[in-house]
């Protein structure tokens, strides 16, 4: 019983003290009295930040072309330069199994066609093949934004196990029939070929970053440009300085040039390059 009188006359106290501490406002004026971030009420400008300003805010700076771009982080490969053209190149891929979905419907009946929901493209119906083609074709879906009237690097498709077109044109690159899946990069003019070291241990990010690194071949210019197109974060978008009226770049926040970036999972630093590259940073 005590306890519960302790309790009540406890409750009171608290009350009393709360109504105590507690006061009206009174604010009374013949004028309108502006918030402190009311910068139209004041009459001052806004600053990006909400800041209430006295100046005039100065534009937005252009976002630099990619080769005159600052860098800041220097271990990324960025020397603004643009790739060189691979007039003369083909990436091979050979596989077994391959396969196009579009065809499987060639067969049959044009009035039993036109029933059936078409699938396009190629796969491979061995299951580790068809893991190394989606790498192979990712990184020419990359080398796409490249295209002019020509693609910018030409591939090929091959299925080591067919026995007409594609074992012709593999005897003229000379290409083993036993070793697939593989990669290889033919050279037209010099009619060099060069065999990609498939990781087959590695993750898919690795194998499509050697890739990528296996395609410049040595060419700097192309790794920098598809480091600017994957993730653009070196002077490229600003943030303004609202006590200097400066606009400044921003080391941790950029533009993404390409909507969906280029599916490399990382930017390529140099210590990721192959000895075959000469980088002026």
């Amino acid at each position: 019983m005590r306890l519960i009188l302790l309790l009540i006359i406890f409750l009171i106290l608290i009350c009393l003290l709360r109504k105590k501490n507690i006061q009206e406002d009174f604010v009374d004026a013949n004028f309108k009295l502006c918030e402190k971030n009311d910068c139209k009420c004041l009459k001052l400008q806004t600053a990006p930040d909400g800041t209430c300003v006295k100046y005039d805010v100065s534009n937005t700076p252009l976002v630099p072309r990619y080769e005159n771009k600052k860098i800041y982080q220097t271990y990324v490969v960025r020397n603004n330069q643009y790739p060189k053209k691979k007039k003369s190149n083909i990436l091979i891929f050979v596989g077994v199994r391959m396969r196009n979905r579009e065809n499987k419907y060639e067969r049959l009946p044009k009035m039993i066609q036109s029933f059936e929901k078409k699938e396009y493209g190629r796969y491979s119906e061995n299951k580790e093949c068809h893991f190394f083609y989606e790498v192979f074709e990712t990184a020419n879906n990359i080398l796409e934004v490249l295209d002019g009237d020509k693609p910018f690097l030409k591939w090929l498709v091959l299925d080591a196990e067919n026995t007409g077109r594609d074992k012709d044109i593999m005897n003229s690159y000379k290409l083993d029939r036993e070793k697939s899946p593989a990669i290889y990069m033919y050279n037209e003019t010099s009619q060099e070929i060069q065999t990609f070291n498939i990781d087959k241990d590695a993750d898919r990010c690795k194998i499509l970053q050697d890739l990528i690194i296996f395609i410049a071949d040595g060419d700097c210019g192309l790794i920098s440009y598809l480091n600017h197109l994957q993730d653009p974060f070196l002077g490229m978008k600003f943030y303004h300085d609202s006590k200097n009226n400066k606009w400044i770049p921003d080391k941790k926040k950029g533009i993404r040039i390409m909507e969906n970036g280029t599916d490399l999972c990382k930017l390529i630093d140099y210590k990721d390059l192959t000895p075959n590259f000469k980088c002026k940073n």
